[in-house]
């Protein structure tokens, strides 16, 4: 290196082209990501290479879709943080691809079947090198080391979770959010460095609970889940208007999303400063919920601050009947926390003898995933009540009964 910059001070030689490292260019167009400036009209030139190239697309036809995109975006979010969040992903991606900015997130979209985030996944990825990973193998033992060596050097990670995304897995989420070096080993090779360049995007149909320290690295984004009533048809003719000009042209769609992005970045003076979103993971069959939950939520409801533990001897059993085994600390735990609740200790002064003494009670740390339980608790209560006062008829039995 010295040999050849002492060369270099003598030649003083020009570079062929000028490297624009955080810089995209399409056809007509420059997106200069460092001074945060589109340059329209400005094709690339000769004496220029860019951190990427877009060839053929023009930026009147990538404006264009930018507004459809947008409009896909605004139809399926479930709120407006999620918008926000969802909003911003393309561009943080970029930036961190092209070194612009640190690598500290990973973004998790949640719902049920067929409702776009897949899509939105797939519009996004087009950008990027970007490598399907699945969690559980990074996971395990006899295969991880190989899963990790498969990320080596790309742009985005894309995980589709059929097993929920909870505690175990926190480990590897939060090694690919925040670290830039792994272990991993290739067939029939040693162990060595692996570059955990890219950022991780999940799609997951499956419950998505996170411990408080994980808060800060999880950039959720939460999608409407189907019409229960809707068919299959029904979703194809509204998915049809957004999926097939965004998907035509898998680049053209990228840029509209990136496009998008930028703006909406620039509208926010240039902060990342994503959304805290609670997903709904009480929906189908996961809304679920064992006797300690609906006694507590019954209390809330009522208009309880807090259930006390300390001298309630029916929660107690409760308790203990509920959690059983080896786990029972951490399955009590995790139960509690699934509703948006924590078990605490107060120190309360009798009036009398002033002495301190311990009360054990249970109170919400988390109002908007409790809130989200407790709605599809009551949901269930007034539907099972409807079932109650409207049984329906067992066609088999009404058969049976008929034929006798």
């Amino acid at each position: 290196m010295n040999i050849l910059k002492f060369i270099h001070s003598k030649l003083e030689l020009e570079p062929v082209k000028t490297i624009k490292t955080s810089t995209i260019a399409g056809a007509d167009f420059q997106l200069d990501l460092e001074k945060k400036i589109i340059f329209q009209d400005r094709p690339p030139q000769a004496t220029e290479c860019y951190f990427k190239y877009f060839e053929g697309q023009y930026y009147q036809a990538v404006s264009e879709l930018t507004v459809k995109y947008a409009e896909f975006l605004s139809e399926v979010t479930d709120d407006s943080d999620s918008l926000h969040n969802a909003s911003l992903q393309p561009i943080y991606q970029m930036l961190v691809a092209c070194g612009l900015q640190k690598k500290d997130k990973f973004f998790v979209s949640k719902s049920r079947e067929r409702t776009g985030k897949g899509l939105r996944n797939g519009i996004v990825s087009s950008l990027f090198d970007t490598k399907t990973v699945n969690l559980n193998e990074l996971a395990n033992k006899a295969t991880g080391a190989m899963a990790w060596a498969n990320l080596d050097s790309k742009e985005m990670y894309l995980a589709t979770e059929s097993a929920g995304l909870d505690r175990q897995l926190e480990i590897m989420l939060k090694i690919i959010a925040t670290e830039t070096i792994a272990q991993g080993r290739r067939q029939g090779k040693d162990y060595s460095e692996v570059n955990l360049s890219g950022i991780l995007s999940i799609d997951t149909n499956e419950k998505v609970f996170f411990s408080s320290g994980m808060k800060s690295r999880a950039v959720n984004i939460a999608f409407k889940d189907r019409p229960k009533e809707e068919t299959d048809s029904e979703r194809k003719d509204w998915f049809d208007p957004y999926a097939i000009p965004l998907t035509t042209d898998k680049v053209a769609g990228g840029l509209a999303a990136l496009l998008h992005s930028f703006l909406f970045w620039k509208s926010t003076t240039f902060c990342f400063d994503f959304k805290q979103v609670e997903m709904n993971n009480f929906t189908g069959d996961d809304a679920q919920f064992d006797d300690v939950q609906v006694y507590i939520m019954d209390k809330m409801i009522a208009g309880d601050e807090v259930v006390l533990i300390t001298n309630n001897d029916e929660i107690k059993q409760l308790l203990k009947e509920t959690y059983t085994g080896a786990t029972k600390k951490l399955d009590r735990k995790n139960a509690l926390d699934e509703i948006g609740m924590a078990e605490r200790k107060s120190q309360v002064i009798h009036p009398n003898n002033l002495e301190r003494k311990s009360i054990r009670h249970i109170r919400k740390t988390n109002p908007k995933r409790f809130q989200k339980a407790s709605t599809a608790y009551m949901e269930q209560v007034m539907e099972n009540a409807k079932f109650i006062q409207n049984p329906q008829p067992n066609p088999e039995i009404t058969h049976i009964l008929g034929s006798e």
